[in-house]
């Protein structure tokens, strides 16, 4: 069942942090807790890959080896993106599916899972018994699409299916080859462009869980207004508000493409970033994907909800790269009169100083940026030890010390990581950033 709360609910908190990300805003949709039956989580699709995992703020006690026998692997689930699809379960008394078993360390971190797995709508949750490395049926839970959201003829993207291939040294060699030759979505990159201008930047708390598979990360200006008030927020004038963010990936990138097309004969067509134009100036940077997998992430981050009440609206405008070019994208943004800003709470210099993970790391502002050295580090935190160094990370120890607790996450490389990308350069002459 679904509630809708407010801000006086004792559900409601502005600051709700999952393992690390700060999700900025209340969920304006929050269900009536139904806690499974057991801790194990079963992974078939995308949370096969650890890195995911722990990027989501999910912690287990343990992993490993599980199969699901009398069903079969299916990407019939609806990814909002036409033709393509994500993993799902199907009965079939001649097959099995293969994944990761987990046993969470806590109930809660269902909640988690069932936020990312969009439950009940999307997915709904199901007690299973899954078969361990032993041989041994265990009780566990695991998502399976709602029916409602399954389709004909999807297929995954080579970047989706990459997660499930990441799980390799859990899977049997027949089952990971097999993987290996599923028919994935040959459709043409839709390019994703974002305004970011707080903790998504280079150097600050978010970018490593949302922006390190981005294709390239620039400084940008755009005309708002920055407020602080603990949290970063920017306002917008109406006119420079092209459109509002739905739940459609094929209509926003349609929107975005038709704005883009639009500023291409028309310079200027929305207010130019300037601190002397009364609509003001944001320092940030314009992050660019090459699909649109992580707008499902950052909505949920920003606390936005197309159909409801929301934190953070997304809507579509246009920024300046660093070349000076105008360019569509979307930001997430605040309503200045609703918000009712104090006056001190007005940040004049457009850019946003807050905290970061350590002080050696740089703010970046239109003409910063970031130590090459830094940037490694920053790319470092998807390897093998990504799960305990975010954990321990939450604590705010010192590097120093974590090295000296956890010296052996700073020592192995991702090999499951790098087996599923060597895999993918063999298959063809692109690079990919997994």
């Amino acid at each position: 069942m679904v509630e809708m709360i407010d801000n006086n609910s004792k559900y409601y908190n502005p600051n709700n942090s999952y393992g690390g990300v700060c999700y900025s805003g209340y969920d304006p949709w929050k269900y009536s807790f139904d806690p499974p039956k057991s801790l194990f989580y079963f992974a078939y699709g995308s949370n096969m890959s650890r890195s995911r995992m722990a990027s989501r703020g999910v912690y287990w006690e343990k992993a490993m080896a599980g199969t699901l026998e009398g069903h079969t692997l299916k990407f019939n689930k609806d990814s909002g993106s036409k033709g393509t699809g994500y993993a799902n379960i199907v009965k079939s008394k001649t097959h099995r599916v293969e994944g990761i078993l987990y046993k969470l360390e806590d109930v809660y971190d269902t909640e988690i899972l069932d936020m990312y797995e969009g439950y009940p709508d999307h997915y709904e949750r199901k007690e299973i018994k899954v078969i361990g490395p032993d041989g041994k049926k265990i009780d566990a839970f695991v998502y399976k699409a709602n029916p409602k959201k399954i389709k004909a003829d999807l297929k995954p993207t080579k970047s989706y299916l990459a997660y499930l291939l990441a799980g390799s040294k859990y899977l049997s060699k027949e089952y990971h080859d097999w993987l290996k030759l599923t028919e994935i979505s040959e459709k043409a990159k839709q390019t994703l462009r974002v305004f970011v201008y707080g903790t998504l930047k280079r150097g600050h708390g978010n970018h490593a869980n949302y922006c390190l598979k981005s294709r390239s990360v620039e400084n940008a200006v755009l005309a708002g207004r920055l407020y602080d008030s603990g949290l970063p927020y920017v306002h917008v004038e109406t006119g420079d508000q092209y459109v509002d963010g739905s739940k459609s990936v094929s209509e926003d990138f349609k929107m975005q493409e038709e704005l883009q097309n639009i500023v291409k004969a028309d310079d200027c067509y929305f207010t130019d970033p300037s601190p002397d134009n009364a609509c003001g100036i944001v320092h940030g940077e314009l992050v660019t994907y090459d699909n649109w997998d992580a707008i499902t992430g950052l909505d949920r981050l920003e606390g936005f909800n197309p159909k409801g009440r929301s934190h953070y609206k997304r809507i579509l405008t246009t920024c300046r790269n660093k070349a000076g070019e105008e360019v569509s994208c979307w930001v997430y943004v605040v309503d200045e009169k609703e918000m009712g800003f104090k006056k001190s709470e007005l940040n004049v210099s457009g850019i946003y100083n807050g905290w970061t993970p350590k002080s050696k790391y740089p703010v970046t502002g239109y003409d910063g940026k970031l130590d090459e050295e830094i940037e490694e580090e920053l790319n470092g935190y998807l390897d093998d030890g990504f799960y305990d160094a975010q954990k321990a990370f939450m604590l705010e120890e010192e590097e120093e010390e974590l090295k000296a607790r956890y010296p052996e996450l700073y020592a192995k490389d991702n090999a499951e990581m790098m087996d599923t990308l060597d895999y993918f350069k063999r298959t063809d002459n692109k690079n990919y950033d997994f």
